[in-house]
């Protein structure tokens, strides 16, 4: 009997590890067909915007009377974002906010926007880096792409980290460093409730050592 019973558990394992096995690879494919047309997407824009940046970095340096617009530049860059891209001037803060609470999504005009405004920037001399553009490209495709497929917001959210690492790694050419960069961006709530807690810890242990060392210390008399 006991070896029946045994028999009967060990069957059951095996037909709940092959039906789990199914489970992840529906799902490994499903994610697959989503995030790889959505990852090719952002890295052709990346490598628009790169060699965007190489060509106006040449023609500065062709002409560097540029640099004297530069005030002109930053100026319709301003009016361009305040005109039509006052729901995205949170830029990455918008993305990491979506991707802890996803919500009303990140706007898609968000891309076209920080791409010009990027480009515009370097164009007479600004200083504007490229993570931030990476980040935000990345992110609004995916956004419109999870919204197009009318995802959850664990599916939302998972897209946007994907997003995020395929700008990342696309821009700089670091595909590994892109993924971690988007772990590290779902991490930042786990981390600020760590050091809060750590630095409670810290300052219980400090006031217990001085409490300690007050009552060890000889009297003057």
């Amino acid at each position: 009997m006991r070896a029946t019973f045994r028999t009967l558990i060990t069957e059951l394992n095996v037909t709940a590890f092959a039906r789990n096995r199914h489970d992840h690879a529906v799902s490994v494919m499903r994610w697959a067909l989503i995030l790889v047309p959505m990852a090719a997407l952002v890295g052709t824009l990346c490598a628009a915007f790169l060699w965007s940046l190489d060509a106006v970095t040449r023609l500065r340096f062709a002409w560097p009377w540029l640099l004297y617009l530069l005030p002109v530049g930053g100026f319709v860059v301003g009016l361009l974002y305040h005109l039509t891209g006052r729901s995205v001037e949170g830029g990455n803060n918008l993305i990491v906010e979506q991707i802890h609470e996803p919500g009303g999504g990140v706007p898609l005009r968000m891309a076209p926007l920080i791409f010009l405004g990027t480009v515009v920037t370097h164009l007479f001399g600004g200083s504007a880096g490229r993570e931030g553009t990476a980040v935000q490209l990345g992110g609004s495709l995916a956004s419109g792409f999870g919204r197009a497929l009318k995802l959850d917001a664990d599916g939302t959210r998972i897209l946007l980290m994907g997003g995020i690492a395929a700008g990342f790694g696309a821009v700089f050419g670091t595909p590994i460093a892109g993924a971690v960069f988007a772990l590290e961006v779902l991490a930042i709530d786990v981390a600020e409730t760590a050091l809060a807690r750590a630095e409670g810890a810290q300052e219980s242990a400090t006031t217990a050592l001085g409490m300690i060392e007050e009552q060890d210390r000889p009297s003057s008399a």
